[in-house]
């Protein structure tokens, strides 16, 4: 893939990969964790543990990467065949915080967990770092997430963005992305969100470029 737009020809370059390679999955974990600290705080603890379980629980491939030397700057996940980015299981919680908390932790995670439709590539995050915004990562992101699904013979894309992030929406609006529903959820206010809105794009049609990086999406 190619490297930086002209207007951005002053930054030093980056690489957009397929997968997180070893050397980058703490920071992956670490990237994704700020990314979502209040809706993974329930399910995962506090930065520490949480990041440790991340790392643990990654599927390294089910991702693409921008990096830069030996830093990662940003990663998107997707959940797609039956895989996902993230993938935190009933006995990892249970062997973490025990029996009854552990239960407790994976029955929230069920209640923001996602399935892909046939033919649909589902979004499992997009995070970049804080310093890192503002460089076209998170455009470059998306258009390697466009190439995968389209070379998978996918027709739709699909992500949830909550109300507490508008700048997310309106980044996925720019990239094509239309609404499809929004649930309201006021029982996830202590994860940090009251609604969740779905948003599609049909590979067809999609179109247009982002210039801003969002912090982080569903």
């Amino acid at each position: 893939m190619s490297n930086n737009t002209p207007a951005e020809s002053s930054l030093p370059p980056f690489d957009i990969v397929r997968g997180i390679p070893p050397m980058y999955q703490r920071q992956a974990a670490e990237i994704y964790y700020e990314a979502f600290r209040q809706k993974l705080t329930p399910i995962l603890g506090e930065r520490e543990q949480a990041v440790e379980l991340l790392t643990r629980s990654m599927r390294p491939a089910n991702a693409f990467a921008a990096v830069r030397d030996e830093r990662l700057l940003g990663l998107v996940g997707f959940h797609y065949d039956g895989q996902q980015l993230i993938d935190v299981r009933l006995r990892t919680l249970v062997e973490t915080f025990g029996w009854l908390q552990g239960t407790r932790r994976a029955l929230i995670g069920l209640l923001v967990g996602r399935t892909p439709k046939r033919g649909e590539l589902l979004l499992d995050g997009i995070a970049v770092h804080a310093d890192a915004r503002g460089q076209g990562v998170g455009s470059r992101l998306f258009a390697a997430i466009f190439a995968f699904a389209a070379e998978q013979g996918c027709t739709q894309i699909r992500l949830d963005v909550v109300d507490s992030n508008p700048r997310a929406r309106q980044l996925y609006e720019r990239l094509g992305f239309v609404a499809a529903k929004t649930a309201r959820v006021p029982f996830m206010q202590p994860m940090g969100f009251t609604a969740v809105t779905t948003m599609t794009l049909d590979l067809q049609k999609a179109e247009g470029d982002a210039h801003d990086d969002a912090p982080g999406s569903l």
